[in-house]
């Protein structure tokens, strides 16, 4: 289902991905239209892509490429969509790249490199290398400028006007300046258990996040000026994925009953179903909009993508689940009831970014 009011963004995402995929010219090739053989090492050296986004106005894209183990960004702007490298790493050291996003001008692009830390706090260092490795946030230039180190820690995100960035470091809260390269990293707050999921509201004053407490868990927002923090709606069940409305005066998010009592690596197909809930910021009420029905179907599985998405149009789009398998739903808070998108059942991912833009919900395979 192609969403309306998209083809200009469509258009240009087609170009993105055609840039991405274009192939590189090997030494194996004699002409520019004719290879007469090649070797398997330009098999196996083959360049690969991943993790795709776009800039929010559409205008650019930006991907992780792969190239004989080396990790760069690349990125392909207006209005010719031409591919070029915006990092410069050659070596296969092993550090992983990951967690791309553009600030709101479209103009830079903020990622982190470094993998997640094993259970003693470790980042991977797959070389051995005598230098420490580090899970570290940087930010690199469409421009042409050298990608700059930023901070240590995960997770960024920007807020709205693109002054300020929000990250995590050690399961904790910090914010940095992004208009002073010389402004030092500070903490926001101290919150018991692990923080995560940061979401700034709309007009960049609150800062949405969950807390995981072990068995359960809250979703917070605090706000940046009173420097206050309110937890929505709080049960003993596992509440994630906080989504702001388009105008900031609710949120909606996931809750998951705990079950402890499970065997590692068993599929799980039921279990104590599945909700979604939004809060009236105003007023501090939740109120559940959606709720699996028991049976198959009833645990949550998240999807590849944002778990929710709340459009510009006061939608929210998220994946429903049931007998007959997942399918995409959508709910405006001026309907009684949600409505199917996608009847049937398929594979899917959604993606976009809330609320300027709507979303883009892809089918994939029939399941059978």
């Amino acid at each position: 289902m192609r969403p309306r009011g998209q083809p200009a963004l469509l258009a240009a995402a087609a170009v993105a991905i055609a840039a991405i995929l274009a192939p590189t010219p090997t030494r194996a090739q004699t002409s520019a239209n004719t290879r007469t053989d090649y070797e398997l090492e330009d098999i196996l050296s083959a360049p690969f892509a991943k993790g795709l986004v776009a800039a929010p106005s559409g205008a650019a894209f930006a991907w992780i490429r792969y190239d004989r183990g080396a990790r760069n960004v690349w990125a392909a702007d207006a209005p010719g969509f031409v591919g070029h490298q915006l990092t410069a790493w050659t070596e296969d050291d092993g550090q992983d790249l990951g967690g791309l996003s553009f600030t709101p001008d479209g103009r830079r692009v903020v990622f982190v490199r470094g993998g997640a830390p094993n259970r003693q706090g470790e980042i991977p260092n797959p070389t051995s290398a005598p230098e420490p490795a580090e899970r570290a946030i940087w930010i690199a230039s469409l421009d042409g400028a050298d990608a700059r180190h930023v901070t240590t820690g995960s997770s960024p995100t920007i807020s709205p006007d693109g002054a300020r960035l929000a990250f995590l470091r050690r399961g904790q809260m910090f914010t940095l300046s992004l208009t002073d390269e010389n402004a030092e990293a500070k903490p926001l707050l101290k919150i018991r258990g692990g923080a995560g999921s940061l979401a700034f509201s709309p007009a960049g004053d609150r800062l949405a996040f969950t807390t995981n407490r072990g068995d359960h868990g809250f979703i917070g927002v605090f706000d940046l000026a009173a420097r206050t923090v309110t937890y929505l709606d709080p049960s003993v069940d596992r509440d994630a994925s906080p989504v702001w409305s388009p105008d900031g005066d609710a949120i909606a998010f996931i809750r998951i009953p705990n079950e402890s009592q499970r065997l590692p690596f068993e599929a799980v197909r039921s279990a104590l179903p599945w909700s979604i809930r939004i809060v009236d910021l105003a007023t501090g009420a939740g109120r559940e909009v959606w709720r699996a029905a028991d049976g198959p179907g009833s645990a949550f599985h998240p999807v590849s993508g944002p778990q929710l998405l709340w459009m510009d149009r006061d939608v929210l789009v998220f994946r429903g689940s049931g007998t007959a398998g997942r399918t995409s739903m959508r709910y405006g808070r001026a309907e009684a009831e949600p409505a199917c998108l996608l009847p049937g059942t398929s594979k899917w991912r959604m993606s976009g970014s809330p609320p300027t833009t709507q979303p883009s919900i892809s089918p994939r395979t029939r399941m059978t």
